[in-house]
Order: C-alpha cells, then structure tokens, then sequence
C-alpha cells in the first residue's frame, strides 16, 4: 500500500513538474517575442498621439509595421532585452526575422544606442540609419490612423 501511494506522489510531483516547466517555455516565448519592440512601443506612445487610444494594439502593429518595411529594405534592429538581461540584433530580410544575441564582450569598442536602426555596408560594416525609425512611425501612424477610421465608421 505504501509503494503505491509513494508511486502516486512521485508521478504527481513529475506531471506538476513538467507543467510548471510548460509554463516557463511558454512564458519565455511570449516574453522574448514582445522584447524586439518594448523600447519601440514606449517611444511610439510618447510620440505618436493616437498610439495611446489604441495602446492594447500597438504592440502588434509595430510587428507588422517592421515585417512590411521588411519587405521594402533589409536593416538590423539593437536594442536590450530586459528580461534576458542581454542585448541583441534583429536582422529583417523579406519578412523575415533573426536574432543575434550578444554579450558585453561582443560589444566592446562598437558605439551602439539600445532602440537603434543599422543598415549593412558592403557586408562587413554597419552605418546607423535614421529614416528606418521615420519610415516605421509613419506606417505605425498609418495603421492607426486607419484603425481610427473604422472605428469612426462604426
């Protein structure tokens, strides 16, 4: 009887475990997504008037924002994830993203600002580019704009 009542905790303790690690992965995911566009969405809604009306959207909206600029030209995004407490490199390419995790080694000798745009120079340089960051309001201003019409329509 105590064999079987031992066996029935050590599966329990091994089903919680595995949940509670389902629920750190999952965590992690949600959280790691929403690092590439946190400095971005604080500076969006300082400046930009309709981003806090529709603050429960803009997240998605500059996600979608940066995958269609994507399209239109190839930049690397740096910025700092707090909580990895780790800087990275977002590099979109036809819609597609890829993240290059880096350590304060790594950074040594290079001047970059967290929130920044850089664009690639004959493939071994890299030049900050500032009409990115301008090119990118003006969609997310577009795609609020619109959400601010529909509404409007209603």
């Amino acid at each position: 009887m105590d064999l079987t009542i031992d066996n029935e905790i050590s599966k329990s303790k091994a089903k919680s475990k595995e949940i509670d690690n389902f629920t750190k992965e999952l965590q992690n995911a949600l959280t790691k997504d929403n690092s590439r566009i946190n400095s971005l969405y604080n500076e969006f809604l300082k400046e930009i008037p309709l981003a806090s009306k529709y603050k429960n959207k803009l997240s998605d909206i500059i996600k979608d924002s940066l995958d269609t600029l994507s399209y239109e030209f190839d930049f690397i995004y740096f910025d700092y994830d707090k909580n990895q407490k780790s800087y990275f490199m977002d590099s979109y390419s036809e819609g597609n993203i890829s993240r290059c995790n880096l350590t304060k080694k790594d950074l040594e000798g290079v001047h970059f600002e967290k929130g920044t745009f850089w664009d690639i120079i004959d493939n071994d340089s890299m030049i900050e580019d500032v009409d990115t960051i301008d090119a990118l309001k003006l969609e997310v201003e577009e795609a609020l704009e619109k959400l601010e019409f529909e509404k409007e329509k209603r």
